[in-house]
């Protein structure tokens, strides 16, 4: 099966604060546990001082905490179509946005903002999608977070 794994990447500095740089990797075509949904994930890799991955946290429909913050990743979203690390804040800790081009009504697509916690999980999300942020020029199948 083929989930796209490596899609789109993003370096999120160092995220468990061992000194080494750790890195988002989005896989839009996963399926999560169901054949053919296309939820879309986002795998936080934790690497080790030797540039080899010491530890994995999926984020996901069932993984990762995205629950708890009220978000459902729809089938065919595509969650992690796009990743951008940035600090939006400016408190110096750097966000993971993540865009997901089948999300929202008519495919028009959607944009995650997500907190992460030091073990790669999610502590808070907003998402910006046509319906919540005024994007009325957006149509179907636009594509938004691509």
């Amino acid at each position: 099966q083929n989930d796209d794994f490596g899609a789109s990447m993003a370096v999120l500095g160092d995220l468990d604060g061992d000194g080494v740089n750790d890195v988002a990797v989005g896989t839009p075509d996963y399926d999560d546990g169901d054949v053919g949904d296309f939820h879309g994930a986002v795998f936080i890799l934790f690497m080790s001082s030797s540039s080899k991955v010491k530890s994995v946290q999926l984020i996901s429909n069932s993984a990762g905490n995205l629950g708890n913050q009220g978000i459902e990743l729809p089938e065919d979203g595509h969650f992690g179509t796009s990743l951008a690390a940035i600090d939006l804040l400016g408190e110096g800790n750097l966000q993971l946005v993540v865009g997901a081009e089948g999300d929202g009504s008519s495919n028009t697509g959607s944009v995650y903002v997500l907190f992460l916690n030091s073990n790669g999980t999610v502590a808070d999300a907003v998402t910006i999608t046509s319906e919540t942020s005024g994007f009325e020029t957006l149509l179907g199948n636009d594509k938004f977070g691509s």
